[in-house]
């Protein structure tokens, strides 16, 4: 099992923000899905594990942004 949290949230937003290229723009991404999460928490009600998903989401920011910053400077090292 914690393989897949591994894989969901942090290997996985790494290569989507390699992919975009854009370290604002991969790390904004997931903090608008917390930030979605969040809503739809709160306009629903209870307490369930929805603040756990949307902080995970939040923290995938962080990979995401990270694999952004190696794309950007990857490509602005190249010749």
């Amino acid at each position: 099992m914690a393989i897949e949290i591994v894989l969901g949230f942090a290997l996985l937003p790494f290569v989507l923000g390699y992919g975009l290229g854009h370290a604002g723009y991969a790390a904004a991404v997931f903090a608008a899905l917390a930030f979605t999460v969040l809503a739809l928490q709160a306009t629903a009600g209870g307490n369930g594990v929805m603040p756990v998903f949307a902080l995970g989401l939040l923290l995938s920011a962080v990979p995401a942004y990270l694999g952004g910053r190696v794309r950007e400077r990857r490509s602005a090292t190249r010749p």
